[in-house]
C-alpha cells in the first residue's frame, strides 16, 4: 500500500528555499491547511540603503499583512502572489537583514536574502580600492561634496569636500608592501581591503 506525502507549510517552505538553514516557520494555527509566503529570492538589488526599496520574488505574498526588517516595521507593496516590494527601514544597521512576513499563517523568518548597506553608501555611488605603481588607489563615484578619509595602516588622508562625482585618490606606499586599507565617508566606515602594494 502506497502512502500519501502529507506536505506541510514549514516542508513547503524549505522546498521553495533550497534549504531549512536560511527560514524559518512559526505557525499560529498548524492545522491550517494553506501555504506559508516564503521568500525565494531578492533581484535588481541584493543589497540596498536605508529608505530604498527591494523587489522580492517567492510564492503567497498575498497572504501577508506585515513585513519587519531587523524587526523594524517595513512599508510594502504586494505586487502579485509571486512579488512583493519593500522599503528597508531607516535606522536600519549595515549587515545581513532578517526579513519577517506575517499575517494569519503566523511567522516567516529569511536570512541571507538581504544585504543592507551603510546609510551614506547610495546605491549608486561606488568606492573601489586598489593598487597603481606604488601608489594604493582608492577611486571614488558619486560621493561629490562628501568628505573622504582613507586610513593606511597608520597613516591618514582626509580630503574634507570631493570636488567631483568621479575621483581618484593615490597614496605612496612602495611595491611589495602589504597594507590594510579602510575607506570612510562622511564619517562613516564604507570599505575595508587589504593588499599587496604593486
Amino acid at each position: 500500500m502506497k502512502r500519501a506525502l502529507v506536505v506541510t507549510p514549514l516542508f513547503l517552505a524549505s522546498l521553495l528555499l533550497g534549504t531549512p538553514a536560511n527560514a524559518t516557520v512559526v505557525l499560529h494555527n498548524p492545522s491550517l491547511h494553506i501555504s506559508v509566503p516564503a521568500i525565494t529570492a531578492s533581484y535588481k538589488s541584493q543589497a540596498a540603503v536605508p529608505m530604498s526599496w527591494v523587489e522580492i520574488q517567492g510564492v503567497g505574498f498575498t497572504q501577508v499583512s506585515e513585513v519587519f526588517v531587523d524587526n523594524r516595521p517595513a512599508d510594502f507593496e504586494v505586487l502579485s502572489d509571486v512579488a512583493l516590494k519593500l522599503q528597508v527601514p531607516e535606522g536600519t544597521n549595515p549587515g545581513d537583514a532578517v526579513v519577517k512576513l506575517t499575517g494569519d499563517f503566523g511567522v516567516s523568518t529569511h536570512h541571507q536574502l538581504l544585504q543592507v548597506l551603510p546609510a551614506a553608501m547610495a546605491l549608486e555611488s561606488k568606492v573601489t580600492i586598489g593598487t597603481f605603481q606604488g601608489f594604493a588607489a582608492v577611486y571614488t563615484k558619486n560621493f561629490k561634496g562628501k568628505e573622504l578619509k582613507i586610513t593606511i595602516g597608520n597613516r591618514q588622508r582626509v580630503i574634507p569636500e570631493l570636488d567631483d562625482n568621479y575621483t581618484q585618490n593615490l597614496t605612496k606606499v612602495g611595491a611589495g608592501k602589504t597594507v590594510s586599507i579602510m575607506v570612510f565617508v562622511d564619517q562613516e566606515l564604507v570599505q575595508v581591503r587589504e593588499l599587496v602594494i604593486k
